[in-house]
């Protein structure tokens, strides 16, 4: 993306018309000296002969634009998941999600663990305070991590991270049928960890 700074251009063309107007001055007999159209190309060499505007290095998420690429399921092991969780039944790569463009959950009958691109207006939405949501700074996780939570009680825990400009989620849910927050902690204890080593290979 290219950036103007019209400061620049109107000064361009003030230095233009300026020309323009000393050959028009000269040519009907006005103060100005010498020839027209010499006075007009040296304004414009004087305006032109300008350092150029400075232009802003592009953002990490310029740079990093876009869906990922690569096997979400190779960026965690089945090994890590179940560990991390303390699960009872080995969690399994379920494969690529076919809900999102990039994502991948590991999973058993009672358990499970999901990695998710989240898009810009995804991440927001994901980030957002708000009346029943709290959003909780997450230091060494990539960059700018939060682990957002039921503000009541703490229940359904999400890790939120950003890595090279692209922004993901990860939710651990360490029993299917207990909707309360009697496994938050250890759900988040395992999205802390398990987000520190997927941001390393992301």
């Amino acid at each position: 993306m290219v950036f103007v700074d019209k400061r620049r251009c109107a000064a361009l063309g003030a230095a233009v018309l300026a020309g323009l107007t000393l050959a028009a001055c000269s040519s009907s007999g006005g103060t100005a000296s010498g020839d027209g159209r010499s006075a007009t190309a040296s304004a414009v060499r004087g305006a032109s002969s300008a350092p150029p505007a400075p232009t802003s290095a592009p953002s990490a998420s310029a740079r990093a634009a876009g869906t990922p690429t690569g096997d979400p399921c190779a960026v965690l092991t089945n090994g890590q998941v179940t560990a991390e969780l303390d699960a009872s039944d080995t969690l399994l790569a379920e494969g690529a999600s076919k809900s999102t463009s990039w994502g991948c959950t590991w999973g058993s009958r009672t358990a499970y663990v999901a990695l998710e691109w989240l898009d810009d207006s995804r991440f927001a939405l994901a980030t957002a305070e708000g009346s029943d949501r709290k959003v909780e700074p997450v230091p060494g996780i990539g960059e700018n991590a939060v682990l957002t939570s039921f503000r009541e009680d703490g229940r359904h825990p999400e890790l939120v991270f950003t890595v090279q400009g692209r922004h993901y989620s990860l939710e651990a849910v360490a029993d299917r049928r207990a909707v309360g927050a009697v496994n938050a902690p250890k759900e988040a204890a395992a999205e802390k960890i398990l987000a520190a080593v997927a941001a390393t290979r992301l």
